[in-house]
């Protein structure tokens, strides 16, 4: 999985875990390292990959960002790791 979504993740597993109040989960959403790049926020490149490879928009959200910059792709969903495998892009076993 891909950066800020994984972070984001946690974020909200951790919120809901621990049922943290408002300034805890703005202290826990500064510490972790979230980076989120401003070609990520438009839309229209994810719909392309969704399109081009016939994968859902959730799971062109996490295929997009991982193949660009060349990271493996973690998923236990058969589907999508086929389709990544076909686009080439690497996988973490």
């Amino acid at each position: 999985m891909a950066g800020a979504g994984l972070a984001q993740q946690r974020l909200t597993s951790s919120i809901r875990q621990y049922r943290s109040d408002a300034r805890d989960a703005f202290v826990l959403a500064n510490i972790l390292p979230i980076h989120i790049a401003a070609d990520e926020l438009d839309l229209h490149p994810l719909v392309d990959v969704a399109r081009r490879h016939q994968l859902s928009a959730y799971d062109a959200a996490y295929f997009a960002p991982a193949a660009r910059q060349g990271l493996a792709l973690a998923t236990h969903d058969s589907q999508l790791a086929a389709r990544a495998t076909t686009a080439g892009a690497p996988l973490l076993s």
